[in-house]
């Protein structure tokens, strides 16, 4: 299947129906009823364009484009934050200062790469290589919002 193409030059932020669904699904995730509600998505993801590249708000304040037809972005849905990388996050945020250049290998949606590039700001410099041209489609959306954001389509390895 073939996804439709967006346009690169804005994120339209989702309509009040958009919204309803998503705190809908988070609720009843939270709720636990689970089960299903991936299997319910992602098809639903399919046919329906807005949520292919659907821009949320996660519970930290940042901002993730997402296509909710892709099953590993349904985590970001569901709990609005990467709950199993709390550690992960204490120690970038420990290291990394304003006005640094930065790498994010393998950036997948973004969720280091807009953290990143919260904490080196404007000065700085955010590099986030991902190879997925799915995952650069969305990441390339999400960066429209980060300044110093800068998204490459390309693998990192040794020669």
């Amino acid at each position: 299947m073939q996804k439709d193409v967006l346009t690169l030059t804005s994120v339209a932020k989702p309509g009040r129906a958009v919204r309803l669904l998503v705190r809908l699904l988070r609720l009843l995730y939270g709720s636990g009823l689970r089960f299903g509600l991936g299997a319910m998505v992602v098809p639903l993801a399919r046919r329906l364009r807005v949520l292919r590249g659907l821009c949320l708000t996660m519970d930290n304040g940042r901002s993730l484009v997402l296509d909710l037809s892709e099953p590993q972005n349904l985590p970001y849905l569901f709990y609005g934050r990467v709950p199993y990388e709390l550690g992960e996050e204490r120690v970038v945020r420990a290291l990394v200062r304003a006005g640094e250049h930065v790498v994010d290998v393998g950036a997948n949606v973004g969720w280091y790469s807009t953290m990143l590039a919260e904490l080196v700001g404007l000065n700085g410099r955010v590099y986030a290589f991902e190879p997925n041209t799915d995952l650069v489609r969305s990441l390339t959306l999400t960066a429209l919002e980060y300044p110093s954001l800068r998204v490459i389509a390309a693998a990192v390895g040794e020669a």
